[in-house]
């Protein structure tokens, strides 16, 4: 049975709203993001115009794939501070899902412009380029994310892909070989390197890479919201 000293302990974590949020962090990981949310509620009550609030719960209901009220809750953020760019960064990444391109562009611009030495927001940024059919900007991207993080086996994937938008296949398989050698459980990389090495008459090389896959058991790739959950900023200002 709890003493009174227990529930004074868990009387003051519930109060505080650092604790609440590294709890609710906890739960996002572990894919409890209704709950997550009510733990957010609870810091809400204490801190109603801290926008890392509304943010966070915007991540959770990110991965319950509720868009809407992922937006929602990043443009409460931004009501209460208009220079939070995690909260842009989250609403360009739940429009990139929602294939609204440009619309992704512009509020990842927005992350970009506020927190310029931040890889994520410039890789993210990247994606929306590449998807809106801009490969040459987005590799620009992609290069100054990777600049400032270079065991990013993401950065490299999709420079990979903006790469090979452009007929730099030689550079491309160099970026795919780095993906494999940084996280060799990336199953797409080897898919996109085997499919270059076909396209350009290199069957051998080919089975090659699908050898070294198969010997690696590169086949699920891992869910990339549960990769990007484990890189989104957490900023509590």
């Amino acid at each position: 049975m709890p003493t009174a000293r227990t529930r004074l302990q868990r009387h003051e974590v519930a109060r505080d709203p650092e604790c609440l949020a590294a709890y609710a962090w906890l739960q996002n990981f572990q894919g409890q993001y209704e709950d997550a949310i009510a733990t957010l509620a609870k810091a809400r009550s204490i801190l109603p115009r801290a926008p890392w609030v509304p943010y966070r719960m915007g991540v959770s209901y990110f991965f319950l794939a509720k868009f809407e009220q992922a937006e929602t809750a990043c443009q409460r953020a931004l009501q209460l501070d208009p220079t939070y760019a995690p909260a842009y960064m989250l609403r360009g990444i739940v429009k990139l899902k929602e294939k609204h391109f440009e619309a992704a562009r512009i509020d990842l611009a927005k992350a970009v412009d506020l927190a310029p030495d931040n890889p994520l927001f410039h890789r993210q940024l990247g994606i929306a380029l590449y998807d809106g059919g801009k490969a040459a900007l987005a590799g620009e991207q992609f290069d100054f994310a990777l600049h400032v993080n270079p065991k990013d086996a993401a950065g490299y994937f999709w420079r990979a892909k903006s790469l090979q938008a452009r007929g730099d296949r030689e550079q491309a398989i160099a970026d795919l070989k780095t993906v494999i050698a940084l996280q060799p459980d990336y199953a797409e990389a080897y898919t996109e390197l085997a499919r270059i090495y076909s396209e350009t008459g290199q069957a051998s090389r080919a089975a090659e890479v699908l050898s070294q896959q198969k010997q690696a058991g590169a086949f699920s790739q891992p869910s990339g919201d549960e990769t990007l959950l484990r890189t989104l900023p957490d900023d509590t200002r």
